[in-house]
Parts: C-alpha cells; structure tokens; sequence
C-alpha cells in the first residue's frame, strides 16, 4: 500500500516485492535499505540517481512508520466495533477478515512463492536451473509437459532421451546443440552411486572426483550456452539473468558451479561509465 502510495505510476512483481520486504526484516539500517533498494528503484524509473534513491527510501519508510502508529492507535476503535454496545463479540467472519487483512503483504508473497516453488521443484528435480542454464526458460512450459508425458522424474532422464526431447520442443540449431552437447558431458561423468572406490583408494576421493567432474560439466554447459563466468577456475560462479542496475552498475544473479541451486548476486562495474562521473574515485568508493 505505501509503495502504490508514494509511487502510483510504477508497478513491481511479487518478487520484487518480496525481495524490498526483506530488506526491512529485522533491525534494519536506512543506508541498508537504501543500497538494496537501489538497482530496482532505479531500473523500475523509480528513481533516477542515488541521491533520488534516498529520497524515495525515506519517503517509503516515513509512509510504514506512519501507517505502523495508525494501526496501533487505531486497535481500540476496531475492538469496540467489534464488541458493540451491548458487548458481545462480533461474528467469527469479521475476526478472521480482521485478522486476514493484519497480515504483511510480505509473509503473503513469500507463502506463495514457497508453494509454488515447492510444487515445481518436487515435479521434475534440476529442471528449472537446468532450462535456465542453457537459457531455454522460454520453453519450460512445453518442457514439463514433455517430462509428464514421459514420466522423467530429473533432468538425467531428460539427458538420456535428449534427441526426442529436442524434437518434441522443435529446439532451433543452436539450441539443440547446447543440449547434445551438455547431454553428453554429464552423461559421460560417473556417478558415485554406480562406481565403487578403486583398491586401496578412499571414498572421499572419489567423492571430491565425481564433484570436480560434475563441477567442470557445469561450466562446460554454460560457456555452452553463452554464459560468463568469474572466479576461480576450480569452481566459478556463472553469470544468470539482469535483475537491476544502476548509473554505473549492473546486477545479476549467478549460481556457483558445484552447487547450483544456491543462488547469488554479482554487481558488475563498468569502468568506461564510472570515468565519465564528476568524481570517480569517490564513486568507486561508494560501490
């Protein structure tokens, strides 16, 4: 309500939403929200430099702050509407809506994309990551009707049936290609389960062997697909999707090799845009 309030033209996604709501989670620093405010703000024209950001930041947290003294001054009045004249309680509809309309837009947003995300995790195990990856997002609908019909439970299943997985979602050339070929890579990787340790040899080291290969696989399939990465050789990080930027700035999520359901934000400099400000080496300090 305070974000329509105080910036009536600009619309954000639940995620956003989500992602601005726990920032104020906690004992929280303006400065604090203001940084991780800030690639959204200004992405969303919210705001168009850091001195703006600050501006709406304060405006936002002035408008929670009031609305938060509202709700307690106003706890009397609603507890005697609710009682009446005569005292007696009012129907258990009017507490619940009561209650229904107490809770954060935020813990709401976030329940939501728990379910969700639970849903779509337990359907087909990887196959998200995996889609985002090799960046065919934009066939994860046909891809899990391909895995229903199949019957794929994870995305190795998908790897053994590649071929017919192309076709079914008539992949372009390129797209194909990325899927052969990091198909073949995973699939030529021994898994722990099927290799027993050599004599003599430790599980532990067949372990940390199984995780390098898989780790290499990885970065095959991203720099397959396009994808930047940074970091150190052994296990970088690999550069997702745009999620904000700033005058200077850009940020994306990325994921680390080994453990790519963990997920991360890189905020990358361009040194070209930061020369041009009035006082860079301030700035950079700033970043």
């Amino acid at each position: 309500r305070v974000l329509k309030r105080e910036l009536p033209k600009i619309s954000f996604d639940d995620d956003v939403i989500e992602y601005l709501a726990n920032a104020l989670e906690g004992d929280f620093a303006e400065d604090d929200v203001v940084e991780a405010w800030s690639p959204f703000l200004i992405s969303h024209s919210a705001a168009s430099d850091d001195e703006s950001v600050q501006e709406v930041c304060r405006a936002v947290l002035r408008g929670l702050r009031s609305d938060k003294d509202g709700a307690s001054t106003s706890d009397a009045a609603v507890v005697e509407a609710r009682v009446g004249s005569s005292g007696a309680p009012g129907g258990r509809e009017a507490e619940a809506k009561d209650l229904a309309e107490a809770q954060s837009v935020g813990d709401r947003i976030r329940q939501r994309k728990a379910s969700a995300d639970k849903a779509s995790s337990e359907a087909v195990k990887g196959l998200a990551v995996w889609l985002e990856t090799l960046r065919l997002t934009q066939y994860a609908a046909q891809a899990r009707e391909w895995c229903d019909k199949m019957g794929a439970a994870d995305v190795e299943e998908i790897m053994e049936n590649w071929e017919d997985f192309s076709d079914e979602l008539q992949l372009k050339p390129l797209e194909r290609k990325r899927v052969q070929k990091d198909s073949a890579s995973r699939l030529a990787t021994p898994s722990a389960s099927s290799t027993a340790p050599p004599p003599g040899g430790s599980e532990s080291g067949r372990t940390k062997q199984n995780g390098s290969e898989a780790t290499a696989a990885a970065v095959a399939a991203a720099e397959a697909a396009g994808r930047q990465t940074f970091g150190t050789t052994e296990n970088p990080y690999i550069i997702l999707e745009e999620i904000g930027s700033g005058a200077t700035a850009t940020v994306y999520r990325c994921v680390r090799a080994s453990h790519p359901g963990e997920e991360f934000a890189v905020k990358i400099i361009s040194l070209t845009k930061l020369r041009l400000q009035s006082d860079p080496s301030r700035m950079l300090e700033k970043l």
